[in-house]
Formats: C-alpha cells, structure tokens, sequence
C-alpha cells in the first residue's frame, strides 16, 4: 500500500540553485604548523560540475599574495564537526579556502554504529514516473501540482520514493540543457519498524546506487542522505554529489509502470548481497552503464557490452550453476559463452526482427553466415578489436543494431539471473513511453 504522505527533500530546491549549502558548523585544520578553527560551510555545488566542498574562514580574515602563489604551505590535517575529512585544498574563494574530500560519499555526522528511525535522501536526474496517489498534490500560490509516488520493498526495508513540485520543470530543464537537478525525494525505514545502523544505510544506498543506475541507464546514486532518530534529530549525514549530468536513457525500465521497479527490487537486493553474485553484478551495471550512451561511442560500447556479457557468463555458468568447469568455460567460443548463457536462462537466440542491418548483411553478403544474434553480436566485436576480419568494414552497417541487442542482451540476463517475472520496455521495438511486454521466459510455453 502506497503512503499518502509526501516525503520532503532535505536540500532546499525553491529557487533551483547551482549551490547548496548543506551545513555550517566549525572546521579544525593546521597551517604552517599552527592549529586553527573557523567557521566553514559544506557546499553542495550542481554547475559547472557536481562537486562537494568545504569553504572555511581563512584564519586572519585576509588572503595573502603568498597564500593566493602558493608560497605557504597550504591547510592540511582538515576536520569538520570533529570529524577528519581526508582531502586536499583546492584554492581560495575570498577569504576563505576550499578543501575538497578525497573521496565521496562523506559520513559528516555519526558512524556505522548510528541508530536512525528513518533516512531521507534525493534523486538526481531519475526518469520522471507515472504513479498517481489518491489526494497526494503541493500546491505554492495559485500552482498545484500531483505528486507521483511508489515504494520499493525487500525483506528488511522500504523505501518510499515521490515526485516534487519541481519535478516535471526540472525533468524538461535536463532534456532540453543537460545538468544536474532534483526530481525525487525517498525515505527509508526499516518494515517492522526497528532502528536503522549507519553501517546498515551506507550498504543499503551502495545497493540503491546499482538499483537506480540499472533503471535509468546514467549512473545515479542517492544523494545527500540524512538520518533522523525518533525525536526526529538529524544524527547522521551522508554527503556526496551526484554523478551525471546526462538525463536519464531509454532502458528496460518504463517510467509509465513504476510496478517494474517494485517488481525487481526485492530479488535484486537479494542477489547483489550474494556470495556468488554480488560483485559481478556490481560490475555488470558499471559496464553496461558506459555502455548506454551513444555519445560515448557505439563502437566502443559493442567491446563494453561483451565484457558484460562474458562476465555474467562466467558467473552463471561456472559459479553459479556449475554448468561447465574454468577450463571448460575458457576453451568455448565468445558466441558459444554468451549461447549457453542465454538459452540456460530461457531468453530467446534468435535474431531480433528489427534488427534489420543484421538480416541485411546475411541476406547480400555470401561470406556472412551468422546464425544467431550470439554468433552476430560475438563476430562484429572481433572486427572491432581485430584489425585482420576479412568483414571489417562491411559490419560497421550493423554496428546501431548490434549495440542496441547487445544492451538487450545484458538487461534481459540480468533481469532474468535477479528472478524478475514482470512486463519491461523492450528497446529492440518501435514502441511509445508506455508500451510494455512479459519478459521473454514469461512468454514461453511451459
């Protein structure tokens, strides 16, 4: 049952700024050998270039010409509400410098022993759902607007994720501009209502990073989470800025049944926590991820998409179902890996009817004997990474349909090595926003 209560976003969006500050508080750190304290602020900047920073006071007030050359020796040993942010000074802003953490996310406030009773964090640039709540809207002067919103749950959590006010202007300013906006809150609890542990949501948001980064295609990871005890007191802060500036990408994923991701959630926290599978999974969505964006290349994402495709391979058929030995794995042919992979998970080998430059090389070249999409999808990223194929420059005609059914490819095994049993947008169809099929193993004939 979906709540029909808003969850509010941390950050303050009314104005749409470039610049958030997220805290003001004292900072530590030692120049020329001499301890200080100062007022700072930890600034969540979205343009040029999503970044997190710490602007603190420059000790006498004033930046000096041999400050601004470089002639002495910059801040070091830097802590922010006594807690050491590992980092390295990034310059001076008037009269303050910039310290820059070395890593992101930051855990500000509180440590992996932390309790919390709920978490809120944001979404940057996720796919604009559909999801009408019975009387859920936000109305500011004479505007109001639905609020769209849906829950995804597993064996311990519940994440309640919805739309803002800003939403749908912020969704069209990343179509038409590119950049970094909010267009989503979340909250999480824990379904029996027992307290949450830092350690336990620093896990959870690593695996809500892969979640979310799988639905849309761009890599997204929550941002700027925030947890709340029961007298709700912020007691812990994780702060990182988000990760792409590109909107979200045509997936599997249709933004019209937000049901597909409650449908996948569950199974899919279940598989990346396992021994067997959880770092190849991890690492399947990184490469299939670069491999979304034709800007990027479709050429160099068909060499991505095979080293996905072997990966995933490699685990379901040698560790997980033991189909095969290493050796045994290692003496097939790349086609005959990614055949295996796919008919042991019952999704079709066939070439796809609306691969059509694919039918068309088969059909006017006598030297291409292609007999499946494996043996296509296998032989065109030879030519790419072996500069003697005899076809070389002939199968860069198939180059669009092979990148598209090789995404295909890497969604459907994924889905399919998850347990997911729902519709998803197939993108080897010319469909609309909304147009949606069973998955291929729920179509077959028992």
């Amino acid at each position: 049952m979906i709540q029909t209560k808003m969850v509010k976003p941390i950050l303050d969006l009314a104005n749409n700024s470039s610049v958030q500050v997220l805290a003001k508080d004292t900072a530590t750190f030692t120049m020329e050998g001499i301890a200080y304290s100062s007022a700072c602020e930890a600034l969540l900047h979205l343009s040029p270039r999503p970044s997190l920073v710490f602007q603190a006071k420059v000790p006498d007030g004033k930046v000096s010409i041999p400050q601004m050359l470089g002639m002495i020796e910059p801040p070091k040993d830097f802590c922010f509400r006594g807690k050491e942010i590992a980092g390295f000074h990034g310059g001076y802003v008037g009269d303050c410098f910039v310290w820059i953490p070395e890593s992101e996310p930051v855990i500000s406030l509180g440590d992996d022993k932390t309790m919390m009773s709920r978490i809120v964090f944001h979404l940057f640039n996720h796919h604009e759902f559909m999801s009408l709540t019975e009387g859920l809207s936000e109305t500011r002067g004479r505007s109001s607007v639905a609020i769209h919103q849906t829950s995804l749950k597993s064996e311990i959590f519940r994440i309640v994720i919805n739309s803002l006010f800003e939403t749908s202007d912020n969704a069209r300013g990343i179509r038409s501009e590119g950049g970094c906006k909010c267009t989503h809150a979340a909250e999480i609890c824990k379904q029996d209502g027992s307290l949450i542990s830092g350690a336990e949501a620093s896990n959870l948001l690593a695996t809500l990073k892969d979640f979310f980064s799988f639905a849309n295609g761009i890599r997204l990871a929550p941002v700027c989470a925030t947890g709340f005890d029961a007298a709700q007191n912020e007691v812990w802060s994780c702060w990182n800025s988000p990760i792409s500036c590109d909107p979200p990408l045509e997936t599997w994923f249709d933004r019209n049944h937000p049901v597909q991701l409650q449908s996948l959630f569950p199974d899919f926290v279940k598989t990346l926590s396992s021994e067997v599978w959880g770092r190849p999974l991890h690492e399947a969505i990184y490469w299939y991820v670069r491999s979304c964006n034709s800007h990027s290349g479709i050429d160099a994402n068909i060499i991505l998409i095979q080293a996905a495709l072997e990966l995933l391979a490699y685990t379901h058929i040698v560790n997980d179902k033991q189909l095969l030995t290493a050796k045994g794995f290692k003496d097939l042919w790349a086609s005959d890996k990614i055949r295996l992979l796919l008919g042991s998970l019952g999704i079709p080998c066939s070439i796809p009817a609306n691969c059509k430059s694919i039918y068309g090389l088969i059909q006017s070249n006598s030297s291409v004997k292609w007999t499946d999409l494996p043996h296509a999808f296998s032989d065109i990223r030879n030519s790419l990474v072996h500069p003697d194929v005899k076809n070389r420059d002939v199968y860069s005609q198939a180059y669009l349909d092979a990148w598209k059914a090789g995404l295909w490819m890497v969604e459907m095994v994924i889905l399919r090595v998850c347990g997911y049993r729902d519709t998803y947008s197939n993108r080897l169809t010319t469909r609309y926003v909304g147009t949606v099929e069973s998955v291929p193993w729920m179509q077959m004939t028992p």
